[in-house]
């Protein structure tokens, strides 16, 4: 398993840059927290990139249920 090294402009917190899982579980668990709003410290960071991520992610699940 891949460590990489802590980036506050990468990584939502420390534990984030444990690794892959914990990354993405720390970005969701902060898009939560936040109720899908991106803080504004990160918004000219690769986290608003990630964030997007998850954002098109969500809404894609919410639309698998009306899908058929």
């Amino acid at each position: 398993r891949q460590t990489y090294e802590y980036d506050p402009d990468i990584h939502v917190s420390a534990y984030a840059a444990t690794n892959s899982e914990e990354w993405f579980c720390e970005t969701f668990m902060h898009y939560l927290k936040y109720s899908g709003r991106l803080p504004r410290q990160w918004r000219r960071t690769p986290i608003a990139r990630q964030w997007q991520l998850i954002r098109d992610l969500s809404r894609t699940l919410g639309n698998f249920g009306n899908a058929g």
